[in-house]
């Protein structure tokens, strides 16, 4: 983390430790279009419920995704 003097360590409650995992899960960040599609490699992106004519958006963690990097976010910030 000293070598590659990354700013994701700026972040409030993101340590060496942490910033590190979340690093080598997603690598570089311009693979990525959005922030959504981060969420969503992470396994935390929002669904959606329908049910005949109620349709209800909430978040939940998928069982899906880099479950190293949903711990990072979910557990440390």
């Amino acid at each position: 983390m000293g070598e590659i003097q990354s700013p994701i360590t700026t972040i409030p409650g993101i340590s060496t430790g942490i910033g590190a995992m979340i690093l080598a899960e997603v690598g570089d960040f311009s693979n990525f279009d959005s922030a959504d599609k981060i969420l969503a490699y992470a396994g935390m992106s929002p669904s959606t419920y329908q049910s005949g004519q109620l349709t209800s958006s909430h978040s939940h963690m998928e069982m899906c995704g880099s479950r190293y990097l949903g711990y990072a976010i979910l557990c440390h910030l």
